[in-house]
């Protein structure tokens, strides 16, 4: 029924849409027939090849025949390979329409060697290439972030060719210290990752986030902790980075990564109407008590002390002050990994344009009393419970479990 260079298929049944158990093929893909030797079919077996035949094969980095990999050919010479003219095409039509930025999949799968300098050499090529056609309308950069899942030390290399690539250290990092109620190590592990991106690529961009589709999710991770989760959003958006924010993140989603991404893609419940699944693939794979009025964006909106407006009031405190939107991030000299006193205390400065910051983050889910040793000008972000004293004690801070304080410095 189907004759082609690759081969042909056998059906038993007139039905064109091929239905199951109809399609006889080779017991292998190995296996080939010679004209006059019997040759045994096997149900929904392998294209039947002539011995004279040979197979052409895509690489695929996913052992995945319905996800085979583009062939740019050898490192050396990809920008030559039709493949990759045609992306590069592509990115400039979208370009045309108004795209200034790319989310690259998979980053550290274009070639098969993770820890390779292939994949580095093609996305700069890429970036390159891709940029300069951006350039042609643009006065800036255009802007590309790439997934690698690994951690630090294993993603570093990619930043030889892309400007930003997702942290899962930052998140994996903190997962651990706040499951754990330590915080004094907090800033400078993850200042070590930046200097390591840093010697890759100057400039590099740490696209922060907590989980994403391939993890499980962060609320689920932190045991579905309220005060961990609130306090797991206020780190993210205090700490350097440009951070992202995983859809249903800011809503409490839940959900473990187990069988597939459906897991932990719950739709967005945007109103308090509600939502429903029509029985199919998801039905048995969304946790239904997720799509519930009382997460809704709308209600949770409404709601001040709700998780979605914690998230809404430390964005806007991220793009009031440029401390915070782009400033440094170093470990405070007192409340560090070496003083056991303050050992689930995180603090650390944000520094730009002449304004500094203090960022003060209790990991344990008991209170914490320590004194303040800046001249701090006031407090501009707070989330729990945090307590200043007056007059004489006016240097005492009790923070709560789980609790947050951003002061202004003096300057």
């Amino acid at each position: 029924d189907y004759l082609s260079p690759w081969g042909l298929l056998v059906r038993t049944s007139d039905d064109p849409s091929w239905p199951a158990g109809t399609k006889y093929g080779a017991p292998n893909a190995q296996a080939k027939l010679t004209p006059g030797q019997p040759f045994t079919l096997r149900r929904d077996g392998a294209d039947v090849l002539f011995d004279h035949m040979k197979t052409w094969r895509f690489y695929s980095e996913f052992s995945s025949d319905y996800m085979p990999d583009l062939n740019y050919g050898a490192v050396g010479s990809f920008r030559e390979s039709a493949p990759y003219r045609a992306i590069v095409a592509s990115a400039g039509r979208w370009i045309d329409r108004g795209v200034d930025g790319l989310r690259l999949d998979a980053a550290k799968h274009i070639y098969s060697d993770e820890q390779g300098a292939e994949n580095p050499a093609f996305w700069a090529g890429f970036y390159d290439d891709v940029n300069a056609r951006y350039r042609e309308t643009h006065a800036d950069d255009i802007y590309m972030v790439g997934e690698v899942l690994s951690d630090a030390q294993h993603a570093a290399p990619l930043y030889r060719g892309l400007p930003a690539l997702f942290e899962f250290s930052f998140w994996w990092t903190l997962r651990d210290r706040l499951n754990s109620g330590r915080g004094s190590d907090f800033c400078a592990t993850v200042g070590s990752f930046r200097t390591l991106y840093e010697g890759y690529r100057s400039g590099a961009v740490a696209a922060t986030k907590l989980s994403n589709h391939d993890e499980t999710r962060a609320a689920t991770d932190l045991g579905g902790d309220a005060g961990r989760m609130r306090l797991a959003a206020a780190v993210l958006l205090t700490a350097s980075g440009e951070p992202y924010v995983y859809q249903g993140e800011e809503l409490g989603y839940t959900g473990r990564q187990s069988g597939g991404d459906e897991y932990v893609r719950a739709p967005m419940m945007w109103d308090a109407a509600g939502a429903s699944l029509a029985d199919g693939a998801l039905s048995g794979k969304v946790d239904r008590d997720l799509l519930t009025a009382a997460r809704s964006v709308e209600r949770q909106a409404a709601d001040d002390a709700s998780l979605l407006s914690l998230y809404r009031t430390f964005a806007r405190l991220r793009n009031t002050y440029p401390a915070l939107a782009r400033g440094t991030m170093t470990p405070h000299g007192v409340y560090n990994a070496d003083n056991a006193e303050y050992a689930s205390i995180a603090a650390w400065y944000r520094e730009a344009e002449g304004e500094r910051m203090l960022v003060l983050h209790n990991f344990a889910p008991t209170t914490r009393q320590l004194r303040l040793t800046d001249a701090v000008e006031r407090a501009v972000g707070v989330q729990g419970s945090v307590r200043r004293g007056v007059g004489a004690d006016a240097a005492l801070l009790e923070m709560g479990p789980c609790s947050s304080v951003v002061f202004l410095l003096e300057r």
